[in-house]
């Protein structure tokens, strides 16, 4: 994000009741657009999700800047 002048990433966790158990998801918004990971995991796993989403942004980023 320095590098093209953007501001920092903004992570966020969001959870979803499932039955007797609670699945997590990220997602990461920069420079006013949200990417959303696609996998909603265990509680445990959250930084997986985070590290997906940003694996998400940034590909998708780098394919419009070229």
């Amino acid at each position: 994000c320095t590098t093209h002048s953007l501001l920092p990433p903004v992570y966020q966790v969001h959870s979803d009741r499932r039955g007797g158990r609670t699945a997590w998801c990220s997602s990461v918004t920069i420079a006013t657009r949200e990417f959303m990971a696609e996998h909603w995991r265990d509680g445990s796993c959250i930084r997986a999700s985070q590290e997906e989403v940003a694996e998400k942004a940034l590909r998708t980023l780098e394919s419009e800047a070229n």
